[in-house]
């Protein structure tokens, strides 16, 4: 499957030429406005042996886990996401 701007309604994303393509085996990173559901944990195929992270954290910095201002909730790492819901 490709990878594409605006996830899937978009162009195909290339890399020095090349376009790219979601794998199992790969490394993604988190990063804004991705819609999650409140009825379903979000997990990973078996299959799946890349890695996932999120926004890196420096040393001394306390992060931010949920803005209310704008009801959003900061990944930074997978654990969060089985036990989102």
């Amino acid at each position: 499957m490709y990878v594409y701007t605006g996830d899937k309604d978009g162009e195909v994303v290339k890399s020095e030429g090349t376009e790219l393509k979601y794998g199992s085996d790969v490394q993604y990173c988190l990063v804004n406005d991705i819609q999650m559901s409140s009825k379903q944990i979000w997990t990973v195929p078996d299959s799946f042996t890349g890695t996932i992270t999120g926004t890196e954290i420096e040393e001394n910095e306390i992060p931010t886990l949920y803005d209310k201002n704008t009801d959003t909730i900061y990944i930074y790492n997978p654990y969060q996401l089985m036990v989102l819901v």
